[in-house]
């Protein structure tokens, strides 16, 4: 029998518990806003903020248009991938089985100046400071980092002319502890299988990928410290059914558990998978040597290809990067709304945005 009292309270904690997550929201979006505008707390945009938080020689150009690799070594960009060889087998295996992998070892990260410890080391060092892992990104190296992926991807999602989505994340895992709320902390892990978005919304009308999301391991990837899981393609019945009421919920009803593939990946190698691929990332456990960090972005088929569609448009507020802005460099302004924006969009896994910093960013938050 249901007691009129107790449902009574549990409906007044959910209207408690969504006022305070408006409240949060609102309070991020007027700073966020503010700092769009130019205005915002001022350390913000003093690199010098920023450089405490180096680690391993990560810089901050006073011209970031000098740090990219095309103004440092551009003859790094063929030598990264120099061991690839043709990527059109990835390509294929991406395109029946959903996911794909580019391991580290056939890369040479460091021809484009890429040095994943020290990203690691700084993505620590930030977290233990109450900032996004995310604001990695305020560093030359981590762009280098995206300069790069345009090499690897592109043949992938097979258009050279591919752009970034402005919803880049980092995430740097814990150390689990009895905590039931610890994977609502800012640069948590988000364990429930999903897609990120619909068949329709990432293939265009012949069947052709139009988005592909990346995921590349900042340390290495084990079952211990947190890899990623997918379910390839032929085994998920609801991969392209978006009539069906579980597509966009395939954790709810007849989720194929038994053909689930962990994905255990080296520092540096390049994951992909199309964003209605089921997939999650596992968490840290107690047996872990360190606890997995990563960063997770999507690249999509130009905008003279398919436009971006408006929502996404409004969510992410900008058009996604080209390569030619990429390869000029981003000034520092452009990073830090860059990387505020990223958290903003990634509010419904951390909605009250617990673990930031407040006092530190200069922000507003109650």
């Amino acid at each position: 029998r249901v007691d009129p009292m107790a449902q009574f309270r549990q409906q007044q904690a959910e209207a408690k518990r969504e006022m305070v997550e408006e409240q949060a929201r609102r309070s991020y979006e007027n700073d966020l806003i503010a700092i769009e505008e130019g205005a915002g707390p001022a350390h913000l945009r003093d690199r010098n903020f920023w450089m405490q938080y180096s680690r391993g020689g990560l810089t901050i150009a006073e011209d970031p248009s000098t740090a990219t690799v095309r103004a440092l070594n551009e003859a790094g960009r063929a030598a990264l991938t120099r061991n690839v060889g043709d990527l059109t087998k990835t390509a294929d295996y991406f395109d029946h089985r959903g996911f794909s992998a580019v391991d580290a070892e056939r890369l040479d990260w460091a021809s484009v100046g890429v040095n994943f410890d020290a990203i690691a080391e700084t993505m620590q060092a930030l977290a233990d400071n109450g900032l996004p892992p995310v604001y990695v990104m305020m560093f030359d190296e981590a762009w280098r980092f995206i300069e790069g992926l345009f090499e690897i991807v592109g043949p992938i999602l097979r258009d050279e002319g591919l752009e970034l989505e402005s919803s880049l994340y980092g995430w740097a895992l814990e150390v689990p502890e009895l905590d039931a709320k610890k994977g609502e902390k800012i640069g948590q892990n988000f364990g429930v299988p999903h897609r990120d978005l619909s068949y329709t919304d990432s293939h265009m009308a012949d069947g052709a990928s139009s988005i592909i999301s990346v995921w590349v391991p900042i340390r290495d990837a084990t079952l211990d410290n947190g890899c990623m899981y997918v379910v390839p393609r032929e085994h998920d019945p609801l991969f392209a059914a978006v009539e069906d009421r579980a597509h966009l919920a395939p954790h709810t009803e007849r989720f194929p558990w038994q053909y689930a593939r962990a994905l255990p990946a080296k520092q540096g190698s390049v994951l992909s998978w199309h964003p209605n691929t089921i997939h999650w990332g596992s968490g840290c456990t107690t047996y872990a040597d360190e606890p997995r960090k990563s960063i997770a972005m999507a690249f999509r088929v130009p905008q003279s290809r398919q436009p971006m569609p408006e929502k996404d448009l409004r969510s992410q507020r900008r058009l996604p990067f080209t390569k030619a802005e990429i390869q000029n460099g981003l000034s520092l302004h452009e990073r830090v709304v860059f990387c505020t924006r990223c958290v903003y969009l990634y509010k419904v896994w951390h909605p009250t945005f617990d673990g930031l910093n407040k006092e530190k960013l200069g922000f507003g938050l109650n």
